[in-house]
């Protein structure tokens, strides 16, 4: 039987950023792409709703990187019949308005290129970290059901993050991953793959 797994990509970047991850996937699953680079949280919440609804699809996984948890957090919350498992790896969902603001900053500074080179928009990452408290849909995390994974890395930012996410989702997995950093699901697919699929296969 086709698993299909929703793949929601971080800000700045594009959904062919997941394509080492998709490379790297067992058999029997079908993965779906949504783009979520544009627009606030309500739009890309929408982006996803309509894509699934699309292709008729009722029972999926949902994995998000970074800026791409908030909107599978509103959707497992608010369509548990139809999420069977979620994955959040280095999610972004508590924002700190200081720290935002420097990262807005010291993001002016970096030339564009460089993060073209790397798949990134610099004017949309600036534009997702104006948009603030968008990114806080912390009331959404009480009412998650489907079986949830927290991935977090030894960066201390992301491991405030996850912290801050578990404290609201007790009973969520937490697994740290080590030796790992920034976007490692495009640097290391293989490892991210095994990781998210040795949580979904527990569900099986």
């Amino acid at each position: 039987m086709t698993r299909n797994v929703v793949f929601l990509h971080p800000a700045g970047t594009q959904p062919d950023s997941w394509v080492g991850v998709v490379n790297a996937l067992p058999p029997g699953v079908t993965p779906w792409l949504p783009n979520v680079s544009t627009g606030d949280l309500g739009s890309q919440f929408a982006d996803v709703e309509k894509l699934l609804d699309r292709n008729e699809l009722r029972d999926v996984a949902l994995v998000a990187f970074g800026t791409g948890a908030p909107a599978a957090v509103l959707l497992a919350a608010r369509q548990p019949h139809r999420v069977n498992s979620l994955v959040l790896a280095s999610p972004l969902l508590h924002v700190d308005p200081e720290r935002t603001q420097a990262m807005a900053r010291a993001l002016k500074w970096v030339p564009g290129f460089l993060l073209k080179r790397r798949g990134m928009d610099k004017h949309e990452m600036l534009a997702r970290l104006a948009e603030g408290p968008v990114h806080e849909p912390a009331a959404a995390l009480a009412e998650i059901t489907a079986p949830t994974l927290l991935l977090s890395t030894q960066e201390k930012q992301v491991a405030e993050q996850v912290s801050q996410t578990a404290e609201r989702m007790p009973q969520a997995t937490v697994r740290v991953i080590e030796d790992v950093s920034g976007a490692w699901y495009e640097d290391d697919p293989d490892r991210f793959s095994s990781e998210v699929f040795q949580f979904l296969d527990q569900g099986r």
